[in-house]
């Protein structure tokens, strides 16, 4: 705690005769042996209250007042002091009077509380003012000091009482939810015992210390060991609570299983202790694997599906040839450049290889037409989306390819079709492939025109940002164009 001589003892003097004002300034100012004091006058009753109302709004209280008992204003020394006590309930109010026959005791019980309040006998000599300031700032600061320790201790306690509660309430949702059909057993002495001896999982006590305390008839048999050879010894497993956590477990015919295991603290024959629930999810860990390995080879099996038929629209089209290979190759880099997640790219990869097989169903000469295309012609081209969704709508596959072929001439403003969807309501595979199959169509050659450039198809690409096209799409492709990873196929791309 710092000495009351270090900080600031703000004092005020009401007195309505300026004379003693500039006495008590005097005094003080004289006694001062740095600049510790902070020293207010007040010359009425109503400026004194105001003063004090003033510094409690700014948390800058007095420590101690010295009052005129016999103001001449419209309040005397006594209801002065009294309104100033309901402003600052800890200043010390030192009353001045030059009655003799002052009743001190019963002024005092006036203006609670009375330990905060005294009386000074005029004439005084500067001395007692010197005395007063000390002793009652000094007073002052350690009453501060000492509600602030009290406050923090009485928060710190708080705040624990609150944890240990949650805490609590915690460890009984975790005992509820593991034993709620023993709960009949709850009653009897060794309740817990019963109720981890029943239970089908394998159940192990530990102390504070990981040392094991007890096994029930699951855990034996899960770890393939007599209690003996567990109990007294340390668990050797790592374990984070409330956390499940997989461990592989060592039997003695050499075989490894699997647990799961979940930790959870209760008291053990009246000591903290840590209950771990370890349940064998070899089986489904197996499960786990087969299912990733069927998923694995189905993926395969549609990624060939979808190549095959790659293949029959390509040679429908030999004006197009390699078009849906290339534009696949540009929306997977495009992709990638966006960092987007490898299941991301699998399906846009597939979808992007046959996302013009709806043409199996239009006429070779319309495609093959080395004229302009008639409006009948290019309508009866446009329906190759919709025809491209009713062939794969029925195809079970873990990406919606269907979905992302109906879109992929949809535009960001609406003007797409075939549905005149806007952004926000077109999946991001389908922009994605949009912009993609723009740039290789206008970058290769067609049967009614030549290839109109790279150059030609960027700029062309740029200036439908946001119209057309998507524009974070957009910008991830000008970066690989810019590094020449655009349309190129060299490795150094990939």
């Amino acid at each position: 705690m710092m000495a009351p001589d270090t900080v600031n003892i703000r004092i005020l003097v009401v007195d309505d005769e300026k004379p003693v004002l500039n006495l008590y300034k005097d005094i003080i100012e004289k006694s001062r042996t740095n600049e510790c004091y902070d020293l207010k006058l007040c010359g009425t009753s109503h400026e004194a209250i105001e003063t004090v109302k003033e510094s409690m709004e700014k948390n800058i209280p007095f420590s101690l007042v010295f009052m005129d008992i016999n103001l001449s204003s419209d309040k005397d020394g006594l209801l002065t002091a009294t309104e100033i006590r309901k402003l600052d309930p800890d200043t010390h109010i030192v009353f001045v009077t030059g009655q003799l026959n002052f009743d001190i005791m019963e002024r005092s019980k006036q203006i609670p509380p009375p330990d905060r309040i005294y009386f000074l006998q005029k004439p005084f000599e500067a001395v007692e003012i010197v005395q007063f300031v000390n002793s009652l700032g000094a007073r002052w600061y350690r009453d501060r000091e000492y509600l602030k320790i009290k406050d923090d201790l009485t928060t710190g306690i708080r705040q624990r009482t609150d944890q240990l509660q949650k805490t609590n309430r915690a460890l009984e949702k975790e005992i509820q939810k593991r034993q709620h059909t023993e709960e009949a057993l709850r009653k009897k002495e060794e309740h817990y015992r019963n109720i981890i001896e029943k239970n089908a999982d394998a159940m192990i006590v530990l102390d504070d210390q990981g040392i094991v305390q007890y096994m029930n008839s699951a855990a034996e048999r899960l770890f393939d060991r007599r209690p003996e050879q567990f109990v007294g010894k340390i668990f050797g497993f790592s374990i984070i609570s409330d956390e499940p956590t997989e461990i592989e477990i060592l039997r003695k015919n050499g075989s490894v299983i699997t647990g799961e295991m979940r930790m959870v603290e209760l008291e053990w024959n009246g000591k903290k202790s840590y209950i771990n629930s370890i349940r064998d999810i070899t089986q489904r860990k197996e499960m786990e694997i087969q299912l990733k390995e069927s998923l694995t080879k189905y993926e395969k099996t549609i990624r060939g599906t979808i190549q095959a038929m790659s293949a029959i629209v390509e040679k429908r089209d030999p004006y197009t040839s390699g078009h849906q290979a290339h534009v696949e190759k540009i929306a997977v880099r495009i992709a990638e450049k966006m960092q987007l997640s490898e299941k991301f790219i699998e399906g846009l990869s597939m979808s992007a290889m046959i996302h013009d097989i709806g043409k199996i169903a239009i006429p070779a000469e319309i495609l093959s037409n080395p004229k302009r295309l008639t409006n009948v012609e290019f309508q009866l081209i446009q329906t190759h989306s919709q025809i491209g969704y009713e062939i794969l709508k029925n195809i079970e596959a873990p990406w919606p390819i269907a979905r992302i072929i109906f879109q992929h001439h949809e535009r960001v403003d609406g003007t797409g079709y075939p549905s005149g969807i806007k952004k926000e309501d077109i999946l991001f595979e389908a922009r994605i492939i949009s912009v993609a199959d723009s740039l290789d169509a206008m970058a290769s050659h067609r049967p009614y025109r030549p290839s109109l450039g790279r150059e030609y198809a960027i700029k062309e690409v740029v200036k439908n940002k946001g119209v057309f096209y998507d524009s974070d799409v957009v910008d991830a492709g000008i970066r690989l164009f810019e590094e020449g990873c655009l349309f190129d196929q060299e490795e150094t791309c990939s």
